[in-house]
């Protein structure tokens, strides 16, 4: 099993300035590479891991597949007097993640089996829960057009994602990095630049996915007659 902390820039942005970026990109003839992935969101019944600030997905690119508890680290959001970036990385999550073959996961994708205390992340997502057993359900599925855009050949590149979920279309760009403050340079250029709009303010793939889940099935609610 893999254990990591993941720090990272995330905003979200509008259609025009996605494309803005991959114009950008494409005129700067910066390296990028495409791909397609799917989340599969898993929960308990009552909602256990979407309560405590958790998350299991198994993700899936073509024929690979692994499994992801995230867990959400709370870090204060300070804007910066000089740059339109927060201070702080706006996003860092506790993350465990073991890979799956394919014949297992799509078992637990189709619902012949489910995600139980056998499973290494549900055994860590339950200890951390403080409890014995826990049985994850499949909720439903985010499918993300990711772009890598490699800026800078020092650092990982940074990632435009456009996600599409529930009825929902959102645009995003990430940038999951170990030199945070190199980062944060070249997209304090890159906002300058384009004359981006950014909402900092924006929650990860699993909660948007939740929420519009819950607002949903609220809207699915008889209404109460008087």
């Amino acid at each position: 099993m893999k254990k990591e902390v993941e720090r990272e820039w995330k905003g979200r942005i509008s259609e025009a300035a996605y494309h803005s970026i991959m114009e950008y990109a494409n005129y700067k003839n910066y390296p990028f590479n495409g791909a397609i992935q799917v989340n599969h969101y898993f929960d308990t019944d009552d909602y256990q891991l979407r309560k405590n600030n958790m998350m299991v997905r198994i993700r899936q690119k073509e024929d690979q597949y692994e499994c992801t508890l995230k867990i959400a680290i709370k870090e204060e959001k300070e804007l910066s007097q000089s740059t339109r970036l927060p201070v702080n990385t706006p996003s860092v999550t506790q993350e465990y993640t073991v890979s799956m073959d394919q014949a297992e996961a799509i078992d637990y994708l189709t619902g012949k089996t489910t995600l139980q205390f056998s499973h290494p992340i549900v055994k860590v997502a339950s200890d951390y829960l403080q409890r014995k057993e826990l049985t994850l359900h499949l909720l439903g599925s985010l499918t993300t057009e990711r772009t890598a855009i490699t800026i800078n050949q020092e650092i990982e590149p940074l990632l435009l994602d456009r996600s599409e979920y529930l009825g929902v279309i959102d645009y995003e760009f990430e940038w999951e990095t170990t030199d945070i403050e190199k980062a944060k340079s070249y997209l304090d250029e890159l906002i300058e630049t384009l004359k981006l709009e950014v909402d900092w303010d924006i929650a990860g793939k699993g909660k948007r996915f939740f929420l519009q889940r819950q607002k949903l099935s609220e809207n699915q609610k008889p209404a109460a007659h008087s």
